[in-house]
């Protein structure tokens, strides 16, 4: 192997609107080895904070997130001081809305791109390694989350306030009732909220406790970080301080995961809405994604992209279903207006629930106080899913995930 082939590769935060990440994937025709996407933020308020814990390379910024401000770069530098950034402009913009290491327009070639990337990092072009071709190896694995026994369930949506917490709590419960031994984790590790969901804010411990080093917990330490809710839930709770959350990497939850799957029939996760390596590594290995949307048009937009993002890649349509969830009393569009409009089935739609905020204020979800009600009945339904998905298809032994690349061999 060539020595420039043995160098790292380039680690890319790449920071734009989702519907600009998906377009920049597609438009890519073959993965590189020499630069590896460590990160997506889709939020303009997300940027500093996600480049802080990610402390990529470069971080490529559109200038259509929004990001304002002459002093971004000084911001970024204060945060992450080896981070060189790279802003994307629109066509025929002579300079970026904020100072940059470079600049280079939306619609430039993805070879241009790649150049770019490698000059902001230190690299001449030179030291990049060639494009992968289509009768190359596959990249060795860079995680191996097991599903030696649980069934792990990531509940995700790519916009926030739509109730996926709030189903992921019910949806644990549900499971418990069952008569299954269930896992939540609260992926959350900034704001996460499934401690006030299920009234465990005293809970001494989090995730934080078993972030150990390298790909090893401490199965005591973490049986003991666990908090138990009044049905039987054993959770994993996010960090009580935002900070606390750089804590756990990527292999730390890797190993969390697998203990986890030694013990329990489903492990259900509760992710953020924002992409970063250690959200994608777990999509990547999941079982079941439950896909959550409300009714609200940007909302349904945002789950389009998120579709299409998980079908980059690489995610079986089999192991994606979709879940509508009513924030409101009436809504102007349908179930099946919204399921023509996504190409995708609606697996159940939860109806709008009147008791949803007492619920929460009590911490006590509501397929325990309303078990009769619409919404645990429709909830019902995802329970039965992952049933005969359980029933029809065992979970590996494991499942072997590979890192997401930005495509720029061409």
């Amino acid at each position: 192997m060539a020595r420039e082939q043995l160098r790292p590769a380039i680690r890319v935060a790449v920071a734009a609107p989702y519907p600009e990440i998906v377009a920049l994937h597609d438009s890519s025709t073959e993965y590189a080895d020499d630069v590896e996407v460590c990160g997506m933020i889709s939020s303009a308020d997300a940027v500093f904070d996600q480049t802080r814990l990610l402390q990529p390379d470069v971080l490529l910024l559109s200038d259509e997130l929004g990001v304002d401000g002459a002093d971004t770069l000084a911001r970024l530098t204060a945060l992450a001081p080896n981070t060189k950034l790279v802003v994307l402009v629109g066509r025929g913009q002579g300079r970026a809305p904020v100072i940059a290491d470079a600049v280079l327009s939306h619609d430039a070639p993805a070879a241009e791109l790649r150049a770019v990337i490698a000059e902001a990092a230190g690299r001449s072009s030179h030291d990049a390694a060639p494009p992968a071709h289509s009768g190359a190896q596959p990249d060795v694995p860079a995680s191996t989350v097991a599903a030696q026994r649980a069934r792990t369930v990531v509940v995700f949506s790519g916009k926030g306030g739509v109730g996926k917490s709030i189903v992921a709590a019910n949806l644990a419960t549900a499971l418990a009732k069952e008569g299954a031994r269930v896992a939540l984790v609260d992926l959350n590790l900034q704001y996460g909220d499934m401690g006030v969901l299920l009234h465990l804010e005293g809970h001494p411990s989090s995730i934080e406790t078993v972030a150990g080093d390298g790909q090893t917990v401490d199965a005591a330490v973490l049986e003991g970080a666990m908090a138990r809710s009044a049905e039987g839930v054993r959770v994993l709770l996010a960090p009580s301080s935002p900070e606390a959350g750089d804590l756990v990497t990527a292999a730390n939850l890797e190993a969390i995961l697998g203990e986890l799957s030694h013990h329990h029939d489903y492990v259900v996760l509760d992710s953020p809405a924002h992409l970063e390596e250690r959200i994608i590594n777990v999509l990547e290995v999941a079982d079941h994604i439950l896909l959550v949307s409300s009714f609200g048009i940007t909302s349904v937009k945002d789950a389009k992209t998120t579709l299409r993002l998980l079908q980059s890649l690489g995610i079986e349509r089999d192991r994606v279903a979709l879940l509508l969830n009513r924030t409101r009393p009436r809504d102007s569009r349908s179930e099946e207006e919204i399921a023509r409009a996504l190409r995708f089935p609606v697996l159940t739609t939860l109806p709008y629930e009147a008791r949803m905020d007492e619920s929460v204020d009590s911490g006590r979800p509501l397929v325990v106080t309303e078990p009769g009600g619409g919404f645990s009945k429709r909830l019902r339904v995802v329970v039965d899913h992952l049933a005969r998905q359980r029933d029809s298809a065992p979970a590996k032994a494991s499942r072997h995930a590979t890192s997401w690349r930005l495509r720029f061999g061409r």
